[in-house]
């Protein structure tokens, strides 16, 4: 199960880099001057195939041009309680920081970030193509994954992933704003499934990135539509 579980994760990984190598990689913000009292912080996992912080560049510099800080949190990922672990390392990471905190995480991330809301004050939370957790049940014990996932690989990879199968221990969904984005052309979520489960468990309205992809969806080609949605309000 662990192997199937990296296999699935290490090809999340190198699609989402290949997304960044084809990408514009002009430095937009290499002076941000942060006027607004509230932090983006988006999640990375640490790995030899996956550099984070040039993943997530694109969308940190837009936050930046905004005057919003911006902050690349990695982890480690783990084995027996992955969304658990991850939602404790991003509560300890973010500790010391004054002001509001918005979480903006892609694909799995999604099943943690809900935890870090019940642990700490959250003002929002900002789904990129993400799955959704089930309070008191798995995300397999919950869904469908023939409804969910596009391709019957993808849904193997899924169905034997430790953090499919972790129990969501929360009672309900924390009451934070929600902002859900996420790419028409999805090509590991069947988009129908996201715009169905934004509207039905987070009480809102999807926003489509027009020809995006999974990945790709954090290309900076896109980078300023996904902002834009995510900083709507603020």
């Amino acid at each position: 199960m662990k192997y199937i579980s990296i296999i699935f994760f290490v090809l999340i990984s190198l699609s989402v880099c290949s997304t960044y190598q084809n990408g514009n990689s002009t430095n937009n913000s290499a002076n941000p001057v942060i006027t607004r009292n509230i932090t983006f912080v988006i999640h990375g996992y640490k790995s030899f195939l996956f550099n984070p912080a040039r993943v997530y560049k694109p969308l940190k510099d837009e936050f930046e041009k905004r005057g919003f800080k911006c902050l690349i949190v990695q982890s480690p990922r783990t084995k027996i309680t992955p969304n658990r672990d991850q939602a404790i390392a991003l509560v300890e990471a973010l500790k010391n920081i004054n002001g509001d905190i918005v979480l903006v995480g892609l694909s799995g991330q999604g099943l943690f970030m809900p935890l870090v809301a019940a642990e700490r004050p959250v003002k929002r939370i900002v789904m990129l193509n993400a799955i959704i957790p089930m309070p008191g049940k798995s995300f397999k014990e919950a869904y469908d994954f023939n409804q969910v996932f596009v391709t019957r690989f993808a849904q193997r990879l899924a169905d034997n992933a430790p953090e499919m199968n972790e129990v969501c221990p929360l009672k309900e969904l924390p009451k934070v704003e929600w902002v859900y984005i996420c790419g028409e052309k999805d090509d590991a979520i069947r988009p129908e499934w996201e715009h169905q489960a934004a509207v039905k468990y987070l009480n809102v309205e999807p926003v489509i990135i027009r020809g995006a992809k999974h990945a790709t969806i954090v290309r900076r080609k896109y980078a300023v539509e996904v902002v834009d949605a995510a900083v709507k309000g603020l």
